[in-house]
């Protein structure tokens, strides 16, 4: 988790707070977090698929964002 901090500080303009000290829920949601992270970036239109870590030729933001019916 700290780890995770320093990279996600150093990576996001906004800085982001990560407590270090997690609950069991948050270990075993930690998917669920992480979907919730990469659905912001989209929403913010930040990468959210970074080619160092996918081998893609380059960066994308890649998701959808449906308001519903109204």
């Amino acid at each position: 988790m700290r780890r995770l901090d320093t990279t996600l500080n150093e990576a996001v303009p906004r800085g982001v707070a990560i407590e270090h000290d997690c609950d069991r829920d948050t270990v075993d949601f930690k998917e669920a977090l992480v979907f919730a992270f990469l659905g912001l970036r989209r929403l913010l239109h930040l990468v959210n698929v970074d080619s160092a870590v996918t081998g893609a030729a380059v960066n994308t933001t890649s998701g959808a964002v449906h308001s519903g019916v109204a």
